[in-house]
C-alpha cells in the first residue's frame, strides 16, 4: 500500500528531475549538431560534451534528493536564464531556441524543487534513508 510520502517518483518531483536530464540530453545533441555543421570547432566540442557529462552530477544527486545540488542547480539555472534573457550569443539558431525554451521550464523546475509540499524530501536525513533502500 501506498501513502502519500511515497508517492515522491510519481509525482511532480520526478517530471521536474527528469526535465533537469533532458535538457542536458538535448544540449548535447544541439552540440553534436553544430559540430557536425562546422558550428564550433572539435576542442569546443570536446568541452561542450566534459561539461554536459560533469553536469550529469546535478540530476543525479537531485534524484538522490541532495539540498546542495538543488541550490548548485537553482545558481545554474538563474546563470543560464539571465544569459538567455541579457541577449547572450548563442552558438546557433538551435542553440538559441533551446535557450528559450528552456527559461519556462526552468522556473517550473525551480518552483517545484523549492515551493511544494514535495520539496521537504530533499534534505541530509532524506537523502540517507533513500540510501536505505
Amino acid at each position: 500500500m501506498r501513502t502519500e510520502s511515497s508517492v515522491d517518483d510519481r509525482g511532480h518531483l520526478w517530471l521536474a528531475i527528469g526535465a533537469v536530464w533532458l535538457s542536458i540530453a538535448l544540449s548535447a545533441l544541439v552540440a553534436v549538431v553544430n559540430a557536425k555543421r562546422g558550428t564550433i570547432s572539435q576542442g569546443e566540442f570536446m568541452a561542450d560534451l566534459a561539461i554536459y557529462g560533469l553536469l550529469c552530477i546535478v540530476p543525479y544527486k537531485l534524484q538522490r534528493r541532495s539540498n546542495a545540488a538543488r541550490y548548485v542547480y537553482l545558481v545554474l539555472s538563474c546563470a543560464g536564464t539571465l544569459y538567455a534573457l541579457g541577449g547572450g550569443s548563442f552558438t546557433s539558431r538551435m542553440d538559441e531556441i533551446l535557450g528559450w525554451l528552456w527559461v519556462p521550464i526552468n522556473f517550473w523546475t525551480l518552483y517545484v524543487m523549492f515551493l511544494t509540499p514535495e520539496a521537504s524530501q530533499f534534505g541530509d536525513r532524506v537523502g540517507r534513508e533513500l540510501d536505505k533502500r
